[in-house]
């Protein structure tokens, strides 16, 4: 098995990219699902609640909410804090789990999502390709 960075620490973009290969490596060798997770980086100290975890209390932080309700819409304006991506990486569950993880800032988003498909799809190579039918020729008249 490959040695891939285990534990909570983020890597930075760089090393995560050069890891991300591996974990392909061992998802294949081990036939096991990769799994690519994206989420909102939100600081949280532990004692006070951020406002984006509570939607009840603050409705303008919840992205959905605001997105569906009208009401909400006239009567809050629009959260427009920019928040920082956790992107994680991870093969196979529980203790035998494999995983990396990386902190994205949202001016940096488009460069690293360029870099990221070119690392998937170079390590997604040896995948088979669904085969199709051919569609039969009605008869004609």
């Amino acid at each position: 098995m490959t040695e891939v960075h285990q534990g909570n620490k983020p890597l930075t973009q760089d090393a995560f990219l050069e890891k991300l290969p591996k974990l392909f490596e061992v998802s294949n060798a081990q036939n096991k699902t990769l799994n690519l997770r994206l989420k909102r980086c939100i600081k949280h100290d532990g004692v006070t609640k951020p406002a984006e975890l509570d939607a009840h209390s603050h409705p303008h932080s919840d992205i959905s909410k605001m997105a569906e309700s009208k009401q909400l819409k006239k009567q809050y304006k629009a959260n427009k804090k920019t928040y920082k991506l956790l992107v994680m990486a991870t093969v196979g569950k529980g203790t035998h789990r494999t995983k990396c993880v990386t902190v994205v800032d949202a001016s940096e988003l488009d460069a690293f999502w360029k870099r990221t498909v070119s690392v998937t799809k170079s390590s997604m190579s040896g995948l088979i390709k669904k085969k199709t039918k051919k569609k039969k020729k009605g008869k004609k008249n």
